[in-house]
């Protein structure tokens, strides 16, 4: 989810081929994130107002974690309007250097970001249309049983 313009991690999934303990040990000891370099963060910022997106960068500003990283401001624009349009975010190798990710937003029904889900593995595991075209349309699938299932309980429909 997003709070206060960084990305906190409610909930994460280790398989049994698990990789970068160190890193994730240290991830949890310090849970806020960057938005700009994250899949999931990209999903969140792409359906925030403007301002407040402005506000983000205005405050944390768009930090190189990598060379992969968007530092221009113009770039990371046209890339939230690309996961508007297609629906979901990458991040190749933009946060840590061997990673990719894709992220989906979840959305209430005034289509405000909630959060969002990702699928994060090293690049030699997520690549060619499992990282273009597969995992987004599962993790796509995923989020629109999320959203049906807020909304539902929103509702308080049994």
């Amino acid at each position: 989810i997003e709070n206060n313009g960084q990305g906190i991690i409610l909930y994460e999934s280790f398989g049994e081929k698990a990789v970068g303990t160190k890193f994730h040990s240290r991830s949890r000891e310090m849970p806020a994130k960057f938005l700009h370099c994250r899949a999931s963060g990209k999903a969140i910022l792409a359906y925030l107002p403007a301002s407040r997106v402005d506000d983000i960068i205005d405050r944390y500003e768009l930090k190189e974690m990598t060379e992969e990283t968007i530092t221009d401001y113009e770039e990371l624009l046209d890339e939230l309007a690309a996961t508007r349009s297609q629906g979901y975010a990458f991040n190749d190798e933009e946060e840590l250097r061997g990673v990719r990710a894709v992220g989906v937003p979840i959305l209430d029904d005034e289509e405000k970001p909630l959060g969002a889900i990702s699928l994060t593995a090293p690049r030699s595991r997520l690549d060619g249309t499992s990282f273009s075209d597969e995992i987004p349309k599962l993790l796509i699938d995923t989020a629109n049983v999320i959203e049906i299932n807020y909304e539902t309980n929103d509702l308080n429909i049994d």
